[in-house]
């Protein structure tokens, strides 16, 4: 059946990525993979460089990773030379940027349209290295053969979210907490495990306030809706603030109605309610971190007021009676959330994952039965935001991820309208390269692998975030190129991208880190020795970073434990004697930054303060 797919799928005018994908693709009328319906399909036309934005073959991005200067910060050596210059966001598509599957391939080549050259199918690779479902001959099957408008159950989906085979300890504190770096015989021993202690704990936010409200509480808000006199400035700013995204996938309309609604009435639709906290939430929120200082902290209270009460809302809603409009205020309390680093994000997005499930968002015909058609476009960007989110979190936090893209049958990607959605398609692929680095080094398939497949899967690990950072590059630069300067959006998505790939970095080093405990082989040294070099210079990078942020570029950045992390590396890892003053420069950045940033929220300053007085 594979032989044949490929004499199909191979044949004069197929689409690149349907060839990569080994599908039927006519070409047009249309074509399964862009599905236009008015107009050819567009992969089929022109040359390859104008069709998709990935790594060429030519480009070694291991040369450019491994010789420079370890001491260089990172984000010098990001430079997309040798790709093209300028791209519009109409041309970015999630199913171009295929990503080699280094778990099943531990040395891919790069094709033209981000595939694997060379290399056997997809279901040729996955019997052999992935359980179920990703190495079911069946579902593959049914993945390949059902065109257009596919129909999934339910059942398949839930499965797909439940079967990631991970290990279990692969998150940060864990990976930088083993003992050969904690039991090692060095004068510095006792700082290094404050270090490790440290890494463990959460330093932002130590609020445990109950998920329900007491009904006093309750009365007390409604006069403070009613005496709020920015509440249309609050509804704007989620729509108008580029990072929130909101009005992908809900309109200022219907949150007009759902805030009026409350604010007129004694609302009995808790849906409408929640919808109408959390945008209210959401925008004191964005309001505030762009005002000064003292306005910042007071505003930040009266947000943290609204988000409780969708959360206390939030709770009488049942799978029972899942809605649209539930999952809509579900996901902006996660926007929110994730901005804030409130510390109910896990639980939401558990809660999120479960209306995806029951509404069965992931199929195209199932929308059309929930919605209008103009409804249709915003209920797919929720699906594709809740999976950007997901992911990003998992990662983070070092779990399996919950959501999976196989089984949906629409792109984020379908016509572009707006520099919003070429963002979530970014945001999105960005999950796609979490995924690709556990999966190739914490699985449990990547535990069957050999030892020296592994130490290449870790070199394909850095070159596969690289290779995400010049795609990023290349958009940030034709956004600078087509407006002429740099917007603040522009440079906030520039900088999530750089703590981003940093965070990457620390976590493959931890695979590295798993390795030495079985002690090194000479030809691994070197390897390590390089492995670690990133990640002390990621580490400086951090705190060099952070040290400059605004507060408003604090309060919007949702890597607030990482200077944390980097701080506690370079202690842990960067053991060198004749370093001290620089270790104690960059403790001083991170005390610096968590000082400033007390002023607006918790933050346990009393671990990080002992380590730093330790150096000095």
């Amino acid at each position: 059946m594979n032989g044949i797919r490929k004499v199909i799928t191979r044949r004069r005018g197929a689409c690149e990525p349907c060839k990569a994908r080994k599908t039927r693709c006519d070409g047009g009328n249309p074509c399964m993979h862009c599905r236009r319906k008015d107009s050819p399909c567009i992969y089929s036309q022109g040359p390859a460089s104008a069709r998709s934005i990935c790594t060429p073959s030519r480009l070694s991005p291991a040369l450019s990773l491994f010789e420079r200067d370890p001491d260089l910060p990172l984000q010098h050596s990001i430079s997309p030379q040798g790709w093209m210059e300028t791209i519009a966001p109409g041309s970015l598509d999630l199913c171009c940027w295929e990503l080699p599957d280094v778990s099943c391939n531990p040395c891919p080549d790069w094709s033209a349209d981000g595939s694997v050259l060379g290399g056997p199918s997809e279901s040729e690779t996955s019997t052999a290295t992935l359980p179920p479902p990703y190495g079911d001959p069946s579902a593959a099957s049914l993945n390949h053969e059902q065109g257009g408008d596919k129909t999934f159950s339910i059942h398949m989906l839930q499965m797909e979210f439940q079967t990631r085979h991970v290990t279990s300890g692969f998150d940060i504190p864990a990976l930088f907490s083993s003992p050969p770096l904690l039991d090692g015989d060095h004068p510095c021993r006792e700082k290094v495990k404050r270090a490790a202690k440290l890494l463990d704990c959460q330093i932002v936010g130590d609020e445990k306030a109950s998920y329900l409200l007491p009904e006093g509480q309750k009365q007390s808000l409604g006069p403070m809706l009613d005496s709020e006199p920015r509440i249309s400035s609050y509804i704007q700013a989620c729509f108008e603030t580029p990072c929130a995204g909101v009005n992908m996938f809900l309109t200022m309309e219907g949150a007009q109605e759902c805030v009026d609604a409350v604010l007129t009435s004694d609302c009995s639709d808790r849906a409408t309610v929640v919808v109408a906290y959390a945008v209210l939430a959401l925008g004191c929120y964005l309001v505030s971190i762009h005002s000064s200082i003292k306005s910042a902290v007071g505003g930040m209270s009266r947000a943290t007021g609204y988000f409780r009460r969708a959360l206390s809302e939030s709770n009488y809603l049942t799978m029972d009676n899942a809605t649209v409009r539930a999952f809509q205020g579900i996901l902006i309390m996660i926007i929110f959330a994730d901005k804030s680093g409130h510390h109910t994000k896990p639980r939401l997005i558990t809660l999120g994952v479960q209306f995806v499930q029951d509404l069965a968002l992931h199929s195209s015909r199932r929308l059309r039965q929930l919605c209008t058609e103009a409804d249709e476009r915003l209920l797919k960007n929720a699906f594709w935001h809740l999976y950007a989110i997901e992911k990003a979190d998992a990662v983070d936090r070092g779990r399996s991820s919950m959501m999976c893209d196989k089984f949906t049958d629409y792109s984020p990607s379908v016509e572009f309208q707006n520099h919003d959605e070429a963002r979530l398609t970014l945001q999105c692929f960005y999950g796609r390269v979490c995924d690709r680095v556990i999966d190739s080094l914490y699985s449990q398939a990547a535990l069957r692998a050999p030892r020296v497949d592994m130490c290449r899967q870790i070199e394909d690990a850095y070159c596969l975030v690289q290779s995400w950072l010049g795609i990023l590059q290349t958009y940030n630069n034709s956004l600078n190129y087509s407006s002429g300067r740099s917007s603040f959006l522009q440079e906030h998505m520039e900088s999530e991208t750089h703590l981003s790939s940093y965070f990457l970095t620390f976590l493959i080093h931890g695979k590295w880190l798993q390795l030495a405990q079985q002690g090194l082989a000479p030809e691994e040294r070197e390897a390590y020795e390089r492995s670690e070099a990133r990640c002390l210079a990621a580490a400086r990078s951090v705190l060099e970073q952070c040290s400059q942020h605004s507060h408003v570029q604090m309060l919007a950045n949702i890597f607030r434990s990482l200077p944390k992390i980097a701080a506690c590396i370079l202690v842990i890892i960067g053991q060198s004697c004749d370093r001290l003053d620089e270790e104690r420069m960059y403790l001083h950045m991170a005390s610096g930054f968590y000082s400033r940033l007390a002023i607006f929220m918790p933050v346990q300053l009393g671990l990080l303060m002992e380590l730093t007085n330790e150096s000095a």
